[in-house]
């Protein structure tokens, strides 16, 4: 098929050549032909649609000196780009996960985590150079082409139909939400080496030093198992093998030659730093083993001792140690508990027992059970509303009929467990904050984190710094420290 591929492009000589040849060009990021069956204009409205999927799922940092200076120093690489057209936007996502990523049509995000572990200006062009290089490259948009030609080889005779007619345009509509269920696949070892390459030469194009670049790809060996996890996944999940790209961009470096004078700007992106979030964010959401507390929304809810717990932006959620029945909460669009209820339970398909309206815990609630059959499979669970702080919660529990029979008595438990939070110290608590220090004398992180009482290891101190925990550091040095105290 890789064959097939490459010679359609060259030749065209077998129909379903004919049809790809129409739809390849020369990238002028990558002086490479690729296989482009979506045109920029699609591109652009694929990004636009899935950077509002990203901001109501995951949300966006609330620091707008932060996001304007992130933003400022990605206009400048992008605009030495072969894509500087484009209208670029650069954005921090409100999550802990050490990442950044790349929407189609020049849409950057990077997240607060990974912002917390680079230490200067440098090194977030490089990270930010490198993302810009899969848009330039189109690399998304290849991958997209890729799959649809799959389907394009399958059917030569309804491609050439569609390819002639006003529908091709809907027929490799991949839409916002399934580019954003795909956002986090990887990148082939191809792409992430030509977006490295890529990068690289938009750093040195705006005047940083490339030789900040490998430290990076040190740190994101590092924190694989050091980082505070987020919601999103982390760098290695999403970039494969950092470990042989950082040797391979000390060669790159070495390559171009004399780069001396290249701009670090340390002191800069380190001042930048002050009071940033650092960890998962408790006024979201966190749990005390099973219980999970939400100090934002005032509320408290016991999921099953023993299942496995996932607290997102938009849900909270939990699944048995079978994998067999889930149970979920969110915020519902209802004026009501018992309209909430209503119109869950008459959707289409669905049938159940009688709804119910009590108060559970002193607040309106209203639900029932309900039951889905398919032609193979009948699903089953339970469903409860419950009104709080002008808003209503969803609160679901479901699985095949038979797995949730077993489960029922602990999911109804756990769905009547929701009530309000009143204890004064979960309400008070605040998020981790990083705090940059300039020495007065010469110390080690060890004992600076002795004197500053850290709440956080000294492993992920010396991750975040890049230094040893013994090694000394020189006075005026910039250190940052991680500061706060540890939910209740």
């Amino acid at each position: 098929m890789r064959l097939k591929l490459r010679r359609s492009c060259g030749l065209g000589a077998l129909v379903v050549g004919a049809v790809v040849l129409l739809h390849c060009a020369t990238n002028p990021a990558t002086g490479k032909k690729q296989i482009s069956l979506i045109g920029e204009g699609r591109e652009i409205e694929m990004g636009r649609e899935a950077a509002k999927e990203i901001s109501a799922s995951m949300g966006l940092y609330d620091d707008d000196a932060l996001s304007a200076y992130v933003d400022s120093v990605g206009q400048r690489l992008a605009a030495t780009s072969e894509r500087s057209h484009l209208t670029w936007t650069f954005r921090v996502v409100d999550d802990a996960a050490v990442n950044a990523f790349a929407l189609p049509g020049g849409y950057i995000y990077v997240t607060r985590g990974i912002l917390a572990h680079l230490n200067s200006e440098a090194e977030l062009a490089g990270v930010l150079g490198h993302e810009i290089g899969h848009v330039t490259g189109r690399h998304s948009v290849n991958r997209l082409s890729k799959a649809q030609l799959g389907g394009l080889v399958l059917g030569v005779g309804t491609v050439a139909a569609q390819a002639a007619s006003s529908s091709w345009g809907s027929a490799v509509d991949t839409g916002g939400q399934v580019l954003f269920a795909g956002l986090f696949s990887r990148f082939s070892r191809d792409h992430e080496r030509q977006a490295d390459d890529l990068g690289l030469r938009y750093m040195t194009r705006s005047s940083y030093d490339p030789h900040q670049m490998p430290g990076v790809f040190a740190m994101l060996e590092a924190v694989s198992s050091k980082a505070a996890g987020g919601r999103v996944p982390d760098w290695l999940a999403t970039h494969p093998n950092p470990e042989a790209r950082g040797r391979r961009s000390v060669a790159a470096v070495a390559a171009l030659g004399d780069t001396s004078g290249g701009r670090v700007g340390a002191e800069v992106y380190l001042g930048r730093l002050e009071s940033l979030t650092f960890g998962a964010d408790p006024r979201e959401g966190y749990f005390r083993e099973s219980l999970f507390l939400h100090p934002e929304m005032r509320f408290q809810f016991d999921f099953p001792d023993g299942w496995k717990t996932q607290n997102q932006k938009t849900q909270v959620a939990a699944i048995n140690p079978g994998e067999d029945v889930a149970i979920s909460l969110r915020l519902a669009d209802a004026a009501s508990a018992e309209e909430g209820a209503r119109e869950f339970l008459a959707q289409e398909g669905m049938s159940g027992g009688r709804r119910w309206t009590r108060r559970v815990n002193g607040l309106a609630a209203s639900g029932g059970g309900w039951t889905v059959e398919t032609e193979e499979k009948a699903y089953t669970g339970q469903v409860v509303f419950v009104e709080h702080s002008d808003a209503v919660f969803a609160l679901v529990a479901y699985g095949l009929e038979e797995d949730f029979a077993r489960q029922r008595e602990r999911a109804v438990a756990a769905l009547k467990s929701f009530r309000v939070l009143e204890d004064p110290a979960v309400l008070a608590v605040e998020p981790f904050r990083l705090e940059v220090v300039r020495l007065a004398s010469a110390t080690t992180l060890a004992a600076l984190a002795v004197t500053m009482k850290s709440p956080v290891s000294i492993e992920i101190l010396t991750v975040v710094n890049r230094r040893e925990p013994d090694a000394q550091i020189p006075a005026g040095s910039l250190v940052k420290m991680v500061v706060g105290n540890p939910p209740p």
